[in-house]
C-alpha cells in the first residue's frame, strides 16, 4: 500500500504548537498522534542537530491502496496532500496537538496521480497532474474540482510561478506547458532536446531551473525561455530539484546516488551529499535551509545538515520512496512511497 510520512520540528515562529517532531507514516487510522520533542533553537550545529533529531519520533499511516507518488504542504503548513498510483488524492490535516486526520479529496479517472502541488500563497488551491494527461485544480474547502486542462501526454512534473499566476507542467514527451491560472488555458509550450525532469522558478520569477536527463541543470530566462547557463551536478540523470523558501539555495538529486547544494546567486556548488546508495529521486530543503531531506530507491530517507554536509538521521522504510516535503514553517517532514509487507 501507499506510505505517507510526516516528520517535523519547531524551529522558529508559532504554528503547530511550539514543538518539534519527526514522523514517518502510512495512513491507517483516522487520527494519529505524534510525540513532540522540545522546540529547536534557531541555528543548530551538526552535533546539536544530531541530538535534536535523535529525540524525534515517527509514525506511519496508510491511506492509498498502492504507492504514493507525491506529497506537498499547503503554505499555511497545517495540511498536506498525497497523490496515489490508484488515482486518489488525499488531504492530511495536522492539529495543534499533533493529531493527523486523512480524507479523500478526489480522483483522476482511476489513473495514477503523479504530482500534487499547493498554490504558493492560497492554502485552499491545489493542483494535480497524472497519467490521464490532465491537470486538475481543486478547492480544498469545498472538496470540489474547479477546473481541468488537457495536455498531449502523461504529465510527470509541475511547478507554480512564485506569484501563483502561472503553472508549468512537464510531460513525458519532454514538453513544458505553461497554464494561466485564471483562464485555465495553456498559453505557451516549450519542447526540450533532453529528458525533462523536475523544474522550478527562482524567487523573483525571472528565471527557471530545469533538471535534465544528461545530468544537467539548466537556467532559463523567463518568460523568453532563453538558456542563460548550464551546469552538470550529476554524472547521470538529474532527477530532482528544490529551492529553499528564501530563494538563496538550490538542491538537486540524481541517478549517481548524490544530492547537491548550490548558491543561486552565482550558481556555485556549495556541498555534495553521498548518503544514499540508489538513485536520489526527490529532495527537499527545510524552511530555514538548515537541513536537506533526500529519498529514492533506498528504503530510507536521509536528513543531512546543509552547512557541514553531515548526515544526521536515516529514517528506515519498508519500500522505495517517491517524495519528501518539509513543512513551510517547522521541522516536520512528510514522506510518501511504497511500503512492502
Amino acid at each position: 500500500g501507499g506510505a505517507s510520512s510526516v516528520a517535523g520540528g519547531g524551529g522558529g515562529g508559532g504554528g503547530i504548537s511550539a514543538s518539534t517532531a519527526v514522523g514517518r507514516g502510512v495512513v491507517r487510522e483516522k487520527e494519529e498522534r505524534l510525540t513532540m520533542p522540545p522546540p529547536a533553537v534557531s541555528v543548530l550545529s551538526p552535533s546539536e542537530a544530531q541530538v535534536y533529531f535523535a529525540a524525534c519520533t515517527s509514525r506511519m499511516h496508510m491511506g492509498h491502496t498502492v504507492d504514493i507518488r507525491s506529497v506537498d504542504w499547503s503554505c499555511s503548513g497545517d495540511v498536506f496532500a498525497s497523490a496515489g498510483g490508484e488515482g486518489a488524492i488525499r488531504l492530511w490535516t495536522l492539529d495543534s496537538a499533533g493529531g493527523l486526520k486523512g480524507e479523500e479529496l478526489g480522483r483522476h479517472n482511476r489513473e495514477a496521480v503523479n504530482v500534487v502541488l499547493f498554490h504558493p500563497t492560497d492554502p485552499n488551491m491545489l493542483a494535480s497532474i497524472g497519467k490521464d494527461k490532465a491537470l486538475m485544480f481543486w478547492d480544498v474547502r469545498s472538496k470540489n474540482s474547479t477546473g481541468k486542462v488537457s495536455t498531449s501526454a502523461e504529465n510527470l512534473n509541475s511547478a507554480f510561478a512564485p506569484d501563483g499566476r502561472t503553472l508549468a507542467v512537464g510531460d513525458s514527451k519532454e514538453k513544458m506547458h505553461f497554464v494561466d491560472i485564471r483562464s485555465q488555458k495553456i498559453t505557451n509550450t516549450h519542447e526540450f532536446s533532453y529528458q525533462l525532469n523536475e523544474f522550478t522558478w527562482n524567487s523573483s520569477g525571472d528565471r527557471m531551473f530545469v533538471a535534465g536527463g544528461l545530468g544537467n541543470l539548466e537556467t532559463l530566462l523567463y518568460p523568453s525561455l532563453q538558456s542563460e547557463m548550464e551546469v552538470h551536478p550529476h554524472a547521470s540523470s538529474c532527477y530532482a530539484i528544490d529551492l529553499d523558501p528564501s530563494g538563496r539555495f538550490l538542491a538537486t538529486g540524481g541517478g549517481d546516488s548524490m544530492a547537491t547544494l548550490w548558491d543561486v546567486d552565482d550558481m556555485s556548488l556549495l556541498r555534495t551529499f553521498g548518503t544514499l546508495d540508489g538513485n536520489v529521486r526527490n529532495v527537499s530543503l527545510s524552511h530555514d535551509a538548515q537541513f536537506l531531506a533526500s529519498c529514492g530507491e533506498d528504503m530510507a530517507v536521509d536528513i543531512s545538515h546543509c552547512e557541514s554536509g553531515r548526515s544526521l538521521l536515516h529514517i528506515p522504510c519498508a519500500g522505495s520512496l517517491c517524495s519528501v516535503a518539509w513543512n513551510p514553517k517547522h521541522y516536520l517532514l512528510a514522506i510518501g512511497g511504497e511500503e512492502k509487507g
